[in-house]
């Protein structure tokens, strides 16, 4: 039977923990293996503290490898007694909890929403060790901790992701539970570096923590679907289910008897927890990949190729929203969705004092009629409620072949609108990170840097009206060389392969091709003259906000992006983002131009990103595009399933990782 209380004697049994491999076969049937781990492979590899938490007695002898439940993990974190409730004056750890639901701006209404409505409620816990020292708490967060609703369900999923300040990188961990036998493990799923290892990138947590790090996907105001400081998840929650949470000392205060007073702000994990941590691994993985254990820079540095996608492709996504403007009476788009603001900063070619973009309510109003933009729930099973919608096409969430996610076409309608207005994708902080990385070699004394800094504003403006999936970019990876030599002086060859891959390509002669405009971009590259472009894009783009019929063009460009980024395994649950039913899935994806108009992708954009995408949501993904070796086509690897085709499956892999199964989501309005 599950277990839920610390004074359980199974608790105090040698808990079975293993380690999880994934594989890459195309059979569905073919399952991801778990092998017990051996009391040598955990004293190697389990050096951070959550690792240790699962293997290593407490004093009272209890392991928490043999704890399934958030709670009771939670109270033995807390060292909570059960019988009392109460923490023991010296616990060994403090924790600061969150919450995120992504049905945040929907509004609880039991008149409404049916027993098909599921908040997508969920929890994350920092995590700290008090032996670690006092000081700011922010400053020293040990693990993190991530669950369901449902907090004493042992079926519900549960993930930790702890920091080994031996090795610098994020170890991530994974409860299975399974719900026939009522019985579970934990196993092991690997650590950051492995994001980039062939066998492993791609597959289990780095489908969701694609370059290593922690994620949050919502890294600005208005923090859309967290408790903070702008917003709550409260009123998305029924007043039965707030107050359930009442009885869990490390989310609520019964002395007070106010639910969720324990609760942390988003803004704070934001500020103080993600970004750190992931600008900790970064600094961490440059050196890994650029420095010998003396410090010395290689002479040929790791993982170039990656490192230099952050420049040319879209690897990881944020999602931000309009924002109200201080001056009042009007609202802000997000800038990041036009242009990449702080890449195009970070690699000084920012324009001084651009325009204002800016709308008011009835203009957006008068866009959006017709775009029929809606937040939806989608739908599990073989019968639907009266009033769900189905769609021709699979693909609209994402989680890839590995769970059983991309298949859905049912949903049930929750709410008309947006919930914010201009719920859009933007340039992800990881990316923005390391291009910021990337140009402080260029400007570094002594540092052998991968681009010169023209060649790294060249790849950061090229088609900057496109900041997020630009294929005219992303094309671009094919020809970036798989190694590079370091030359006399800083610099490397890396550059001058780059060029000559180019120059090489069968594209090269064909004038309205991305290789042909980018080599003639390079050659005659000016800096004060793609600011003034820019600018003068920004402006444009200003003034076509004072036309509704613009501001749909830009509403269905938001759409466009969205629909390339849905089939991926990092697009969770359907009220994240908006679909535009009025919008047929059959229509032309969209770019922008940089005059401010938008137009049709070209149809070699299309089928890239589609290979593209097939793949990262294929048994063998890979975030790269796989080429021929000429780098002239853009074909997808042998194999890789086409989504209409592949969702006839029905088999799944059991892989765990991210995003979590749906099947271990609890229903609670």
């Amino acid at each position: 039977m599950p277990i839920t209380d610390l004074s359980s004697p199974d608790l105090r049994e040698t808990p079975k923990i293993y380690a999880r491999t994934f594989t890459r076969s195309l059979d569905p049937d073919v399952q991801d293996v778990d092998t017990p781990v051996t009391e040598e492979f955990m004293q190697k590899n389990f050096t951070d503290r959550f690792g240790q938490l699962l293997y290593q007695p407490s004093p009272e002898g209890i392991y928490a490898g043999n704890i399934l439940d958030q709670d009771t993990l939670l109270k033995y974190i807390l060292s909570i007694s059960t019988s009392a409730g109460v923490l023991k004056p010296t616990p060994d750890y403090a924790v600061q909890a969150f919450a995120v639901a992504d049905a945040a701006t929907i509004k609880y209404d039991a008149t409404k929403l049916g027993d098909w409505y599921n908040p997508h409620l969920r929890f994350l816990y920092a995590v700290r060790a008090t032996a670690d020292g006092p000081g700011n708490y922010y400053e020293s967060v040990t693990f993190l901790v991530v669950g369901s609703p449902n907090v004493t369900d042992p079926a519900g999923f549960l993930q930790a992701a702890s920091w080994d300040p031996t090795i610098s990188e994020f170890r991530f961990y994974e409860k299975i539970y399974d719900e026939e036998t009522q019985t579970g493990f934990w196993t092991y799923n690997g650590k950051s570096s492995d994001a980039f290892n062939k066998d492993t990138e791609y597959l289990g947590p780095f489908n969701g923590h694609v370059n290593g790090a922690v994620i949050m996907k919502e890294l600005q105001q208005p923090w859309l679907h967290w408790q903070s400081t702008d917003g709550t998840i409260l009123d998305c929650l029924s007043k039965a289910t707030i107050n359930s949470y009442l009885q869990y000392p490390y989310l609520s205060d019964e002395n007070t008897g106010s639910p969720f007073s324990k609760l942390g702000n988003g803004n704070d994990l934001q500020k103080n927890i993600i970004q750190p941590g992931v600008m900790n691994w970064f600094n961490q993985r440059f050196k890994n990949d650029f420095k010998d254990s003396s410090g010395k820079f290689l002479d040929e540095p790791l993982n170039v190729k990656r490192w230099a996608a952050h420049a040319i492709m879209t690897t990881t996504i944020n999602i931000i929203t309009a924002v109200e403007d201080p001056a009042g009476g009007r609202k802000l788009p997000p800038m990041s969705m036009f242009v990449n603001q702080d890449a195009i900063g970070f690699v000084k070619l920012w324009p001084t004092g651009p325009a204002i973009i800016s709308y008011t309510d009835d203009l957006y109003k008068t866009a959006s009629d017709g775009l029929d933009l809606v937040l939806m729930q989608e739908l599990f099973g073989d019968t639907y409620p009266e009033g769900s919608i189905q769609l021709k096409n699979p693909g609209t969430l994402g989680g890839g072949r590995q769970t059983d996610s991309l298949d859905i076409v049912n949903f049930m309608v929750a709410k008309q609108g947006e919930g914010k207005d201009f719920t859009v994708l933007t340039p992800s902080y990881e990316d923005n990170l390391a291009i910021k990385s990337l140009y402080g070699q260029t400007v570094k004394p002594n540092t052998p840097a991968l681009f010169t800094p023209t060649m790294l504003q060249a790849l950061v403006s090229f088609d900057f009206p496109n900041p997020v999936y630009s294929w005219k970019r992303s094309i671009l990876i094919n020809y970036i060389p798989e190694t590079t030599k370091r030359l006399p002086g800083n610099t490397y060859d890396l550059d001058t392969q780059f060029i000559d891959n180019l120059r090489n390509s069968s594209y090269a002669s064909q004038p309205d091709s991305p290789e042909a405009q980018f080599l003639e971009y390079y050659q005659t590259f000016q800096p004060s003259s793609v600011t003034l472009k820019i600018k003068n894009y920004i402006g444009a783009i200003s003034r076509n906000f004072k036309s509704p019929a613009y501001i749909k063009q830009y509403l269905q460009l938001a759409e466009s992006k969205r629909r390339i980024y849905r089939p991926l395994p990092l697009d969770e649950f359907g009220y994240t983002l908006p679909y535009a039913r009025g919008i047929e899935q059959t229509a032309p994806w969209l770019e922008m131009t940089d005059t401010g108009e938008v137009q049709n992708m070209d149809q070699r954009g299309v089928d890239f990103f589609t290979t593209w995408r097939n793949s990262v949501s294929s048994f063998d993904p890979h975030l790269l595009p796989q080429s021929s070796s000429s780098a002239d086509t853009n074909a997808a690897a042998e194999g890789v399933q086409n989504l209409t085709v592949s969702a006839k499956c029905p088999s799944r892999k059991r892989s765990g990782g991210c995003p979590y199964t749906r099947r271990n989501l609890v229903r609670r309005g």
